[in-house]
Protein backbone atom coordinates (compact mmCIF):
# COMPACT_ATOMS: atom_id res chain seq x y z
CA UNK A 1 0.00 0.00 0.00
CA UNK A 2 2.90 2.38 0.76
CA UNK A 3 3.88 1.80 -3.43
CA UNK A 4 0.85 3.23 -4.10
CA UNK A 5 0.85 6.19 -1.63
CA UNK A 6 4.21 7.28 -2.87
CA UNK A 7 2.62 6.69 -6.83
CA UNK A 8 0.10 9.17 -5.86
CA UNK A 9 1.97 11.61 -4.30
CA UNK A 10 4.45 11.60 -7.43
CA UNK A 11 0.65 12.17 -9.70
CA UNK A 12 0.27 15.16 -7.08
CA UNK A 13 3.39 16.76 -7.90
CA UNK A 14 3.08 15.95 -11.66
CA UNK A 15 -0.73 17.73 -11.28
CA UNK A 16 0.89 20.92 -9.56
CA UNK A 17 4.05 21.33 -12.34
CA UNK A 18 0.66 20.86 -15.02
CA UNK A 19 -1.15 23.54 -13.35
CA UNK A 20 2.06 25.90 -13.05
CA UNK A 21 2.38 25.34 -16.98
CA UNK A 22 -1.15 26.45 -17.70
CA UNK A 23 -1.04 29.37 -15.24
CA UNK A 24 1.50 30.25 -17.61
CA UNK A 25 0.26 29.46 -20.88
CA UNK A 26 -2.98 31.73 -19.60
CA UNK A 27 -0.87 34.38 -18.64
CA UNK A 28 0.43 34.13 -23.14
CA UNK A 29 -3.24 34.64 -23.81
CA UNK A 30 -3.78 37.51 -21.65
CA UNK A 31 -0.28 39.14 -23.37
CA UNK A 32 -1.89 37.87 -26.66
CA UNK A 33 -5.33 39.76 -25.67
CA UNK A 34 -3.68 42.93 -25.46
CA UNK A 35 -1.98 42.46 -28.52
CA UNK A 36 -4.76 41.32 -30.43
CA UNK A 37 -6.52 44.75 -28.86
CA UNK A 38 -4.10 46.79 -29.45
CA UNK A 39 -4.06 45.84 -33.22
CA UNK A 40 -7.93 45.65 -34.03
CA UNK A 41 -7.21 41.71 -34.51
CA UNK A 42 -10.46 39.25 -34.41
CA UNK A 43 -10.33 37.05 -31.10
CA UNK A 44 -11.24 33.93 -32.69
CA UNK A 45 -8.43 32.29 -34.94
CA UNK A 46 -10.26 29.01 -36.15
CA UNK A 47 -7.18 28.40 -38.52
CA UNK A 48 -4.89 28.61 -35.59
CA UNK A 49 -7.36 26.36 -33.45
CA UNK A 50 -6.97 23.63 -35.67
CA UNK A 51 -3.38 24.37 -36.30
CA UNK A 52 -2.92 23.77 -32.30
CA UNK A 53 -5.03 20.75 -32.36
CA UNK A 54 -3.45 19.04 -35.23
CA UNK A 55 0.04 19.82 -33.96
CA UNK A 56 -1.05 18.82 -30.38
CA UNK A 57 -2.10 15.57 -31.47
CA UNK A 58 1.23 14.69 -33.92
CA UNK A 59 2.61 15.04 -30.24
CA UNK A 60 0.97 13.11 -28.40
CA UNK A 61 1.34 10.18 -30.98
CA UNK A 62 4.71 10.50 -30.76
CA UNK A 63 4.57 10.54 -27.01
CA UNK A 64 2.66 7.53 -26.90
CA UNK A 65 -0.57 9.41 -25.63
CA UNK A 66 -4.19 9.09 -26.85
CA UNK A 67 -4.72 11.38 -29.66
CA UNK A 68 -8.95 11.94 -28.68
CA UNK A 69 -7.55 12.83 -24.54
CA UNK A 70 -5.28 15.43 -26.05
CA UNK A 71 -7.90 16.69 -28.38
CA UNK A 72 -10.47 17.02 -25.96
CA UNK A 73 -7.99 18.67 -23.58
CA UNK A 74 -6.83 21.27 -25.92
CA UNK A 75 -10.30 22.08 -27.08
CA UNK A 76 -10.99 22.86 -23.20
CA UNK A 77 -7.98 25.01 -23.34
CA UNK A 78 -8.46 26.97 -26.05
CA UNK A 79 -12.58 27.51 -25.32
CA UNK A 80 -10.95 29.12 -22.08
CA UNK A 81 -8.13 30.94 -23.97
CA UNK A 82 -10.93 32.63 -26.22
CA UNK A 83 -13.00 33.40 -23.10
CA UNK A 84 -10.12 35.06 -21.65
CA UNK A 85 -9.40 36.77 -24.65
CA UNK A 86 -13.20 38.60 -24.50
Amino acid sequence: MDDIKQLRTQIDSLDEKLLEVLAERFSVVESIKESKIAHGIQTEDLDREQEVITERKRIARELGLREELVEALFEVIIKYSKKAQQ
